[in-house]
């Protein structure tokens, strides 16, 4: 039965197909180049390495399953469905394989292997100082946030293809390390992801429209850069201050944050009563 009008957005005509096709696919490895370097910012505050490859083929495989998935799928659901489900094998194989049935199905004894895990970074994100050790329950944590985020990156980017609206999970990886203490941003980080979300914006638009894009997009990108670098001794509570502004030089949200990760309880309070 021949599919309604509505329904072939992809695989109908292979000849017309094919620069749609080329521009998914190039969209799709600036994504996961995006992805690398929004997640090189967290180095700052997970030690060691390892950790970035073992959530980068998460990454991979979730945004590759995904864009193959637009070539024959006939529902934009289709390869949401199909990403989720490559992302559960990939991260069943990683954390679980010992305990899932061809090391990548799941099993009651896997979910319960999860449940540990997940509990086990939680408790060590909220209990470590930055920067943390990239403890097992931690990489599997950061594993299905950065997962969710990059099937949410390839339905709106790749499936819709509203490529600019990749740079909203790019942000909220980068956004990670300024939460717990601006020092531990990374301009670096911040540069390339910034640099894959500018690219993003420039495929497939015309020549005119490339040019006043790449200018405004790499305006956005340098006061972005130089803005937090001008304000810092102000922002800090140490430069100067007007009347309209009232510096204290306490962050109450970097103070909480410090207090949830401190490692030993302590004294913050002790009274003594005659009743």
């Amino acid at each position: 039965m021949r599919l309604p009008s509505d329904l072939r957005w992809s695989g109908q005509a292979p000849a017309r197909e094919r620069p749609r096709l080329t521009l998914r696919w190039a969209t799709a490895i600036v994504t996961i180049v995006g992805f690398g370097g929004a997640l090189a910012g967290l180095a700052t505050v997970i030690d060691g390495s390892a950790w970035w490859f073992v959530v980068m083929a998460v990454v991979a495989v979730v945004i590759a399953v995904l864009t193959s998935a637009t070539v024959v799928a006939v529902r934009r659901w289709i390869p949401v469905a199909a990403a989720a489900l490559g992302s559960v094998m990939t991260i069943t194989f990683i954390f679980a394989s010992d305990v899932s049935i061809a090391g990548i199905v799941p099993t009651p004894t896997t979910v319960e292997r999860f449940v540990a895990l997940a509990t086990s970074g939680v408790v060590n994100i909220v209990e470590s100082s930055a920067p943390t050790s990239a403890t097992l329950g931690i990489i599997f944590v950061l594993a299905v946030a950065v997962a969710t985020l990059a099937i949410a990156a390839g339905f709106v980017g790749i499936v819709l293809g509203h490529r600019s609206l990749i740079g909203i999970p790019l942000l909220v990886i980068l956004a990670v390390p300024g939460f717990v203490s601006p020092e531990f941003a990374s301009p670096v980080s911040f540069a390339v992801a910034a640099g894959a979300w500018l690219v993003l914006l420039l495929m497939g638009r015309p020549a005119p429209e490339k040019r006043r894009a790449s200018v405004l997009g790499a305006l956005a990108v340098a006061v972005a850069l130089l803005v937090p670098i001008a304000i810092a001794p102000s922002a800090t509570g140490f430069g100067p201050t007007t009347s309209f502004r009232l510096s204290t030089g306490v962050n109450p949200i970097i103070n909480l944050g410090d207090d949830l990760r401190r490692p030993a309880p302590i004294t913050a309070l002790s009274y003594r009563t005659t009743a």
